[in-house]
């Protein structure tokens, strides 16, 4: 029988797959409802008190398989809930809630997926991945500051996932390459002094594709601040494909708005995007695309009813901006 390591596994019911073609390889990896010829391993430790999870003493799970979270979970705010150290893991959140944590899960293992839940109340992130070839799929992150966070994760893909009412940015992607969000949602962003729905910096192939970002906002007076529906900083062939931004303000008159905006790109592409109602601040822009970029392309976008509908590169032609 496989051994999970866990300090506590009070509210984990785990499947794991006992023939090797299970979990030999990403896509070989079995669904929960699939047949096979499996084991069921449910390790449920005593509750403490009337806690069913104490929140100083998290999951790790450290063993490749196919887990079912069977409750809710709910920490003190002072640890990570479910720590993924294995590779070759699938965890059905199967629509339960991960509650008052730092951050609700971390994944350093490649080749993790995670579906269907929500996590919530976290004080750094709802989900920190730092492992390639991850999938996330019908998941939603709610008060956090930041909530999907990839930091030199590579070929992972983030599918139907929200971000809601986080205070920094939706979907942060740092030094990562070669991923792709795809119908995802980040949706009332806002109030500290950088602000995005989603943010992908120092990496490069990152495709976001029919995503939407509604009612972000920084409220902070600085001409430090800043606010991004999409922003691609210091990247390269990235792109935003049928995207969608709607609403963006700012109280004080000193931040600046951006819709989509590339900083410091070269070849990146945002195609087929409509984006509206950015307005306020020092400078409210749909579209912009400033010096310190190379050869991108924006074409066949929609702007409207924004302060500044395009703010095209001066004087670089290498850059075809704006053929609407």
């Amino acid at each position: 029988m496989k051994k999970i390591t866990s300090s506590l596994l009070s509210t984990l019911a785990i499947t794991t797959y006992m023939t090797a073609h299970c979990i030999d390889t990403y896509h070989s990896i079995a669904p929960l409802d699939q047949p096979a010829t499996y084991t069921y391993v449910q390790l449920i430790t005593p509750t403490r008190g009337d806690l069913a999870h104490d929140g100083s003493n998290p999951i790790t799970i450290s063993e490749s398989g196919v887990y079912r979270l069977t409750d809710n979970m709910t920490g003190d705010g002072s640890s990570t809930l479910i720590t993924i150290s294995a590779s070759n893991v699938e965890l059905d959140l199967d629509d339960h809630t991960i509650d008052t944590c730092t951050n609700g899960i971390i994944i350093t293992g490649t080749t993790v997926r995670i579906k269907n839940g929500t996590i919530q109340n976290g004080s750094t992130s709802g989900i920190s991945i730092s492992g390639d070839t991850c999938t996330l799929e019908n998941v939603d992150i709610l008060d956090t500051p930041i909530g999907y966070s990839l930091s030199s994760a590579n070929y992972c893909s983030l599918t139907n996932c929200r971000a809601l009412d986080c205070t920094n940015i939706g979907f942060s992607l740092a030094t990562s390459s070669h991923n792709l969000c795809k119908a995802c949602q980040a949706s009332n962003i806002g109030s500290s002094t950088t602000v995005a729905g989603f943010s992908s910096a120092n990496g490069s192939a990152n495709n976001f594709e029919s995503c939407n970002t509604t009612n972000f906002y920084t409220n902070v007076h600085s001409s430090a601040a800043e606010a991004s529906g999409f922003k691609i900083d210091t990247e390269t062939s990235s792109s935003v494909i049928n995207c969608t931004v709607n609403g963006a303000s700012s109280t004080s008159e000193l931040p600046e708005l951006y819709g989509i905006t590339f900083v410091s790109t070269t070849s990146c592409i945002a195609k087929d995007n409509v984006v509206a109602n950015v307005s306020g601040g020092a400078g409210a822009i749909g579209f912009a695309i400033p010096d310190n970029t190379t050869g991108n392309l924006m074409i066949d976008n929609v702007a409207y009813a924004n302060d500044t509908n395009y703010a095209p590169p001066a004087g670089d032609s290498s850059n075809k901006s704006f053929a609407d």
